[in-house]
């Protein structure tokens, strides 16, 4: 991840899609709180009155879940996934 200077601290830059998800998700998380943005109430604490993780953070876990899965696999698979010969059609 890039880092950019953002509100006078130094923060990593995220992609466009995740900051769409991002407040997307924060404006779920405050119409279920009832609470509107001007109220300025952190969203870590949002999150923690509804017991939820960071929607990013669940996206992550994910990927490696599934990478995880991949290294478990046996490594007899892998090399023939590799060497797997196309014939074109005739």
């Amino acid at each position: 991840m890039c880092e950019v200077v953002c509100y006078m601290k130094v923060r990593p830059c995220l992609s466009g899609k995740k900051m769409r998800w991002q407040r997307a998700e924060m404006r779920i998380v405050r119409w279920m709180c009832n609470v509107k943005k001007k109220d300025r109430v952190p969203s870590k604490e949002l999150r923690e009155r509804l017991g939820i993780d960071d929607i990013i953070l669940k996206l992550q876990q994910n990927k490696l879940q599934l990478f995880g899965h991949v290294l478990r696999k046996d490594t007899a698979w892998v090399t023939n996934v590799w060497n797997i010969r196309w014939r074109a059609p005739q």
